[in-house]
């Protein structure tokens, strides 16, 4: 690898197939493992680091895969940003060109949120939990389930985030993929603002499907705001993944709305007619820690 600068420098190094054809393995000039991939155009791409000024440094394509690669990967991502007028929440889309294969594989989508000194709240059913803090010293900490959103804030601002479609998250690192019982369990979360999504796996030998391929999509949503306020974080989920339903009518469907309830940090959680048909049954879910009013219109 020649360097034409006056400085030390790394870099993307880009090989045509038919210059690394003797596979998919690289070795820098200490024999270490250097991180590759080929791509679907048949190039293959690794990470050149510290090459002299001026200088050159020796890599080495070699016979086999990288260590952990599976053979698969994906024929394509892609990533699009909406920014919606008048909204101050953003929506990322995933969609990927997926290749099936049986072979170990697992995919993560990283998020490094920028609020130092936040607490880190998530969504559970009927109620709210600070992962670590609230967790048995035995509990599970090497992915964890949310129901609608996570929350990161410190005294001063932070960020709501919702994935639609992947309920699993690991916090700090990747540390879902565990094969084999007893290996690299966490004790305890590391002080945090990076999760990264668990999108999908074929890790677990249950009722999943051997092979996942095709165009896969996974939507995510970030709220920027203030201060942590449990109602806004709550709305914000629910919002996301319940969206407005258009149908199909001349006449408004309801010209007087059923009932709205006055403290935004309340929810109507079930709504439902009573066995007998004569009434209607509200069940309330509150998110803040402190006693609330309600007041139904």
């Amino acid at each position: 690898m020649l360097n034409t600068h006056s400085w030390n420098r790394g870099g993307l190094v880009t090989l045509p197939a038919e210059q690394s054809r003797a596979g998919n393995h690289v070795l820098d000039d200490q024999g270490k493992e250097v991180p590759a991939q080929r791509l679907a155009t048949g190039e293959l791409v690794f990470l050149a680091s510290e090459v002299p000024a001026f200088g050159s440094r020796l890599y080495r394509v070699a016979a086999g895969k990288q260590r952990g690669e599976a053979g698969s990967g994906c024929k394509k991502l892609v990533r699009e940003v909406r920014i919606l007028r008048g909204q101050s929440w953003i929506e990322l889309v995933n969609t990927l060109d997926k290749i099936s294969t049986r072979e170990k594989e697992g995919i993560h989508f990283g998020f490094a949120f920028n609020v130092p000194g936040a607490t880190t709240r998530m969504d559970i059913p009927w109620g709210s939990m600070m992962p670590e803090s609230d967790q048995l010293p035995c509990g599970n900490r090497n992915w964890l389930a949310f129901q609608r959103w996570v929350d990161m804030s410190n005294d001063n601002y932070g960020v709501t985030w919702t994935s639609i479609e992947a309920p699993l998250i690991e916090f700090g690192d990747l540390t879902a993929n565990i094969i084999g019982p007893g290996k690299n369990w966490l004790n305890s979360l590391p002080d945090t603002q990076t999760l990264f999504s668990w999108a999908l796996n074929n890790h677990w030998h249950t009722n999943f499907p051997l092979e996942q391929g095709g165009l896969i999509t996974f939507r995510y949503q970030i709220l920027p705001h203030g201060p942590y306020n449990p109602g806004t974080a709550n709305r914000f989920g629910l919002e996301q993944n319940r969206p407005l339903i258009a149908v199909p009518a001349i006449n408004n469907p309801v010209e007087k709305p059923l009932v709205a309830v006055e403290n935004a940090h309340i929810a109507v959680s079930t709504f439902k007619q009573s066995e007998d048909g004569k009434a209607v049954i509200l069940r309330l879910r509150s998110n803040s820690e402190q006693l609330e009013k309600v007041k139904l219109v």
